[in-house]
């Protein structure tokens, strides 16, 4: 029996001694426990920087080339998009719609390069017209996606929230309201209520409420934790000052464990 870890640098153990090998990973214990599965069963495919997309693409090529018990997707962080600059044989790829700024000039063909202070710039102004909707409905398409092919492969289906942008309860589900003080914070920043009036902001509402359902909506029961973030329980670094320690790793496998008993009890689709 297999088991399938997707992600990026939290899944694939960043900063851990042993990296994705590290028998302390969250991930690896998480699945020791629930599927019993062997350390040395486990294909961990996180890579540091990988955005969802690279994350839905990995898993989704994984599980049509090989057959998996079950699949644990630790997503990116909302926003993080990066983007490829031209062709060559050494990385070119920028995470341009991200908090993380750009550190280095990337060099091309015939000796050219994009500077730093470019990649910043344009990185400011992306980020300045930037709204969470898009990379939600692609989430929520990503998740759906692997849910139907993980039913035709007999793959059961977990999620991981690390740190995506929504907090609060039931978010996803669609309710009647009157003035936008009302909604929760999250809400009004996509709705951007401040600057619309009211009228304006309940269309917009519906509006995208309708594409999450167009899409096959949030099937939270696919989740361990989709309202209670796994960075929030971050107590400690690795030994690159930035990504969850060992002691971090130790809660992280607690609290999931948790979240998946409790899961037991309430549906039967995922476990």
């Amino acid at each position: 029996m297999k088991c399938l870890v997707v992600g990026a640098s939290v899944s694939s153990g960043y900063g851990l001694d042993g990296f994705r090998n590290d028998q302390q990973l969250f991930a690896t214990k998480f699945l020791n426990y629930v599927d019993g599965v062997n350390p040395q069963m486990i294909d961990n495919v996180g890579d540091p920087g990988d955005d969802n997309l690279k994350i839905y693409r990995s898993a989704l090529t994984r599980l049509m080339q090989n057959d998996y018990h079950s699949l644990l997707v630790v997503w990116q962080n909302i926003p993080f998009t990066n983007i490829h600059f031209g062709l060559e044989l050494h990385n070119t790829r920028c995470g341009l719609i991200s908090s993380v700024v750009p550190v280095n000039d990337i060099n091309m063909v015939s000796k050219q390069s994009i500077p730093r202070s470019v990649l910043v710039n344009m990185q400011k102004h992306l980020l300045a017209y930037y709204n969470y909707h898009w990379d939600i409905i692609n989430l929520l398409f990503y998740c759906n996606s692997l849910i139907y092919v993980g039913k035709s492969t007999n793959t059961q289906i977990r999620f991981v929230h690390y740190s995506l942008p929504w907090r609060t309860n039931r978010y996803f589900e669609q309710h009647e309201w009157q003035k936008p003080s009302e909604l929760d914070p999250f809400t009004q920043e996509i709705l951007q209520c401040d600057e619309r009036d009211d009228e304006e902001s309940k269309q917009l509402y519906k509006q995208i409420h309708k594409e999450y359902n167009n899409i096959g909506g949030m099937q939270s029961a696919y989740w361990l934790n989709l309202y209670n973030p796994l960075c929030d329980k971050k107590i400690d670094t690795g030994a690159d000052g930035l990504h969850p320690g060992y002691k971090s790793q130790e809660i992280f496998t607690e609290f999931l464990i948790q979240c998946y008993l409790e899961s037991l009890t309430k549906s039967t689709d995922t476990v």
